[in-house]
């Protein structure tokens, strides 16, 4: 049992706001090893992943997935287990979450103060748009990678709204299957392009405006790539290069 949880819940906070840093994960984890079988359980976990991720090293994975039971799934999230539809360890800690705008939007220190998270699967957007305003002013926001909102039905005028109040410059991909976008739409998210310098995966289907061919059904932290068929040219011509529209692959968890 770990008996200085102060000290515990200071090395936890330093994970959570330096997602991409092993160096807070590696000091947590040799905090928490001596703490009998269970924190040693713990440590094995990150280092496994963290080893693994570096030397793409099955083996490791395999060790590291024979740790996460389904009790310490659980005890390790930080309470996101229940509070998200779905979710993924990566490096140790909770990276990824599918979860509804609304819940994130009301308490988003109960999903950023818990986990160092980089990837967001968002449900029930439609009634939440404001939701993405207030998370935007938050400095978590900076360090989400990937941003699913699928089958959201937004159009092109709420699609413009979403896009003007989540771009930031650390934001790689973006999936948006499942919306009525048109060129109105796609024209809002080139000109937001600037302001997303790492944008290099866009995942759309037909909707309105485009044809795209996704190489593999997308989940988290996998690769895919998208190839616009039409209007691809339109859009060139107006607002130059797109990364994201010649094609790239999806964020990596890494």
């Amino acid at each position: 049992m770990i008996t200085d949880r102060s000290e515990e819940r200071d090395l936890h906070a330093a994970v959570c706001a330096s997602p991409k840093d092993d160096a807070p994960r590696v000091a947590y984890q040799e905090f928490v090893r001596p703490f009998g079988e269970e924190g040693r359980a713990r440590a094995e976990f990150i280092e496994w992943q963290i080893q693994g991720r570096i030397a793409r090293f099955s083996n490791l994975l395999r060790h590291a997935a024979r740790c996460l039971t389904e009790t310490r799934r659980l005890t390790w999230s930080e309470g996101l287990a229940q509070r998200t539809w779905s979710m993924r360890y990566h490096r140790g800690f909770v990276s990824a979450v599918k979860v509804d705008l609304g819940s994130l939007a009301a308490s988003p220190e109960r999903f950023f103060g818990v986990a160092p998270l980089e990837h967001l699967d968002l449900f029930d957007i439609k009634g939440n748009l404001d939701g993405f305003r207030s998370l935007a002013g938050r400095p978590e926001w900076c360090q989400i990678r990937s941003i699913s909102i699928a089958d959201a039905h937004l159009g092109d005028v709420d699609f413009a709204r979403v896009i003007d109040a989540i771009a930031h410059a650390n934001l790689e991909w973006l999936g948006l299957t499942g919306n009525d976008l048109g060129m109105a739409g796609l024209e809002a998210l080139a000109r937001a392009t600037p302001r997303m310098p790492g944008l290099r995966a866009v995942w759309v289907d037909g909707g309105n405006a485009v044809e795209v061919e996704p190489q593999r059904e997308w989940t988290l932290g996998e690769e895919q790539i998208i190839h616009v068929k039409r209007d691809a040219e339109v859009l060139r011509a107006a607002f130059g290069p797109l990364r994201w529209l010649d094609g790239a692959g999806g964020p990596r968890l890494e």
